[in-house]
């Protein structure tokens, strides 16, 4: 399985560049993506975006990756 990922901001220290492509055998996870990156414990700050729809951090654990899924790792947003 193959997913291109995109990182953005500060998370880009993470991959190569901010955008790579990202290999798999099998199922593969968003929390399992984020934790083999090392952004797995900092989950709260960051928005994940699959394929244009942003997946929730209560969906990570159980939201399945699909062969050809464009993944998008942003910083969340802060206002004040």
């Amino acid at each position: 399985m193959q997913i291109q990922l995109k990182l953005g901001g500060e998370l880009k220290r993470y991959g190569s560049n901010g955008l790579q492509e990202f290999e798999a055998e099998g199922a593969l996870t968003v929390a399992a993506v984020l934790d083999r990156l090392g952004i797995g414990t900092d989950v709260d700050q960051v928005l994940v975006i699959v394929n244009d729809e942003i997946v929730p951090p209560g969906e990570h654990a159980g939201f399945e990756l699909k062969d050809q899924d464009r993944l998008a790792v942003m910083p969340q947003l802060k206002g004040g």
